[in-house]
């Protein structure tokens, strides 16, 4: 009974993969309690080249955890709790490239230098989970632990190209030397070698109902809440880099930094089954359907350069955590009868923030004032549905073929840019087409 309710579960949509991850999870029903624990092990080296002959990073994390599954038969209560300890070192090399500019030439003439960076860090998660049965057929689940998650490998390359644009209203003359003042002196990388993981203390409880469990069908709800520290912006500050003379200079340069906070909360709702009380051949048909609703802020500090401004150097509110959306929600329908496996699904989402000022929504203008500010806007990706499906037969225990097909409905994803005064206006739109791939598949 246990396996067939863990393959039901797995039916379920996971929210947002980038805090769905927990450092424990929920077990099947243990009967008798045991102590486990595992000594510290050294996971391979990963080393992921980003430039050929340019840059490259390793990241060597070790770990060593303990736990302890415990249960209450007459109680019909089982869970664990334990803690894992997460050691991360990470380093990387690349190259800083100076500018080449005729009017700077004490800045540079587009020469490199080999630079490093190595950042280490160590991370002690704690996690509980407790699972109740009520009732035959009904589960309560409650899980709590710290979690962290890491910087994509990709924003942690130490790589900077320095470059020098003369400022406008500047008149220049061949061969003369500018200082400065008359100069835009801006870094193009947004990595940062040094971020370290957000860390979060989440909460779940759900309530789960077997109704059908030799045949996946259930139905659930959830409740989740997280708080987040150390949260991921993209900042922009001054940072000195040296010239050929000798002298310090400072470069206007966004990247990745640690700052500020998040929250996030809300609730899943989902039921799942198969309609074998039909007659045949309909007895194949299913359905599955869940909505997830989530409630997120972010709070940056004002003072950290992190916070998205308008153009006209007004702030916004509190947004959104990046990657999620209000309200979603995924229906399937499929059949699964002899050879033959259809499924037919549709996904929708809520609008949810993709940046704050990347390229093409951030710059410098003067106010009204004649005040220079430096903005950047919130971008975000709009509502967007899509319908895929799937048709598959099984010719015999090793060998299917079969029809996948996506974006059925031709779905349009736009982009939307955001301002105090005018609202959002869409900036861009484009279509991934509808795609259809045939599919042999052997089994040995």
């Amino acid at each position: 009974m246990a396996a067939r309710r863990r393959r039901a579960r797995s039916i379920r949509r996971c929210w947002p993969p980038r805090w769905a991850s927990r450092t424990a999870t929920s077990t099947s029903t243990v009967r008798r309690s045991r102590t486990t624990a595992a000594a510290t092990a050294r996971s391979p080296r990963v080393t992921w080249p980003i430039r050929s002959g340019a840059t490259y990073r390793t990241r060597r994390p070790y770990a060593a955890y303990a736990m302890l599954n415990f249960a209450m038969d007459q109680a019909r209560i089982d869970g664990n709790v334990g803690v894992r300890v997460v050691r991360t070192e990470n380093s990387a090399k690349g190259y800083l490239v100076y500018p080449n500019n005729a009017f700077a030439p004490y800045l540079g003439s587009g020469q490199s230098e080999p630079i490093s960076a190595e950042n280490s860090y160590t991370d002690v998660l704690p996690s509980a989970n407790v699972k109740w049965e009520p009732a035959e057929n009904w589960i309560v689940r409650f899980a709590a632990s710290k979690a962290i998650a890491r910087p994509a490998f990709s924003d942690m390359q130490a790589y900077q190209v320095l470059s020098v644009a003369v400022r406008d209203g500047v008149t220049t003359v061949p061969g003369q030397t500018l200082g400065p003042d008359q100069l835009d002196l801006t870094g193009s990388s947004t990595d940062n070698p040094y971020l370290t993981p957000m860390k979060a203390n989440q909460f779940d409880l759900s309530l789960e109902w077997y109704f059908a469990p030799d045949k996946g069908g259930m139905a659930w709800v959830n409740f989740f809440y997280k708080d987040i520290k150390d949260y991921f912006r993209q900042q922009t500050e001054l940072v000195p880099y040296p010239g050929v003379d000798g002298n310090q200079y400072d470069y206007l340069v966004s990247r990745l930094v640690n700052v500020g906070t998040a929250k996030i909360q809300g609730a899943e709702i989902g039921w799942n089954q198969f309609f074998d009380f039909l007659p045949a051949p309909f007895d194949g048909l299913g359905m599955s359907a869940n909505y997830t609703y989530i409630d997120s802020s972010t709070r940056i500090p004002n003072a950290s350069n992190a916070v998205p401004v308008d153009t006209d150097g007004s702030l916004f509110d509190d947004l959104p955590a990046d990657g999620l959306s209000k309200n979603s929600y995924n229906v399937a329908a499929f059949y699964e009868k002899g050879p033959w496996q259809i499924r037919l699904a549709y996904n929708w989402r809520s609008e949810y923030l993709l940046s704050i000022g990347p390229n093409g929504y951030n710059g410098t203008n003067n106010n009204l004032d004649g005040e220079s500010i430096a903005w950047k806007l919130p971008v975000y990706s709009d509502s967007f549905g899509q319908l895929d499906g799937s048709i598959f037969y099984r010719f015999s225990d090793n060998v299917q073929i079969g029809l996948e097909m996506n974006n059925l409905n031709n779905a349009e994803q736009r982009t939307l840019m955001d301002q105090n005064g005018a609202g959002k206006r869409t900036t861009s739109w484009y279509v991934n087409d509808r795609r259809y791939a045939a599919t042999i598949r052997f089994t040995f």
